[in-house]
């Protein structure tokens, strides 16, 4: 259960859709697969919005990187968070859509929610 002042949101875009969606709040979590190349599939990241890496996905031509999307809203004079973090999950292929996690992820899955758990201040974890 999430404490009142906490907002769950599922997002499938980046960028500036990402971005607007943050206007208004002060703290952000964002969490989500990526793919370094560096680690094995399940290693799990914790890392300030300032450390990630620009990413190749967009929605759209016309859309920009978070990092870019960010700066815009900051010379805007949008109200958004100034503390971001990052958990990311490490996994093989980021391209293919299917219902069920990968067996690296599925058994990263837990440590990930606790990490969540921790950066939101909130009560325990079931596994």
């Amino acid at each position: 259960m999430l404490p009142e002042n906490v907002d769950l949101l599922e997002v499938c875009s980046g960028g500036l859709d990402l971005m607007e969606m943050m206007v208004g709040y002060d703290r952000a979590l964002i969490v989500d697969a990526m793919v370094t190349g560096k680690e094995r599939p399940g290693t799990i990241y914790d890392f300030p919005l300032s450390d990630l890496l620009e990413t190749l996905n967009s929605t759209s031509t016309h859309d920009a990187t978070l990092s870019q999307a960010m700066e815009l809203g900051r010379m805007l004079e949008l109200k958004l968070p100034e503390d971001i973090a990052v958990i990311g999950i490490e996994a093989d292929d980021v391209i293919t859509f299917g219902e069920q996690l990968t067996p690296a992820v599925e058994q990263a899955k837990y440590q990930v929610i606790k990490k969540i758990q921790m950066e939101l201040r909130i009560g325990g974890c079931d596994s």
